[in-house]
């Protein structure tokens, strides 16, 4: 799982109306799903698919399944995971996940 700099995914997130921001879910996404090795039951694709068929509504259960993903894997790695990050991210989303990942590469050096 990689790193990013949080405000800098903001920023370009904005510059580029959102297309940044995709790009930035379907990573962690996929970084998340890869790291689990659950790749024969969730992919980050089929996950974007249910994302635009649902018109963003399926973007509420993904923020909250993909925190208890990384919650899963923070327990693999020994961290304490945020009792109440499943539910923070339900308004904070990506970035909050984010924060979360680049909590993880940082206690793993």
């Amino acid at each position: 799982m990689k790193k990013r700099s949080i405000p800098l995914s903001v920023f370009l997130t904005v510059i580029t109306f959102g297309i940044y921001g995709i790009v930035w879910w379907f990573k962690v996404t996929d970084e998340t799903i890869n790291e689990l090795n659950y790749g024969s039951i969730d992919s980050a694709p089929l996950n974007l698919l249910y994302l635009i068929i649902t018109f963003g509504l399926y973007g509420l259960w993904w923020n909250y399944k993909i925190s208890t993903y990384i919650s899963t894997i923070e327990r693999r790695h020994n961290v304490e995971p945020d009792f109440w990050a499943p539910l923070m991210s339900l308004t904070f989303g990506i970035i909050l996940h984010q924060s979360r990942i680049n909590r993880l590469t940082v206690d793993n050096k």
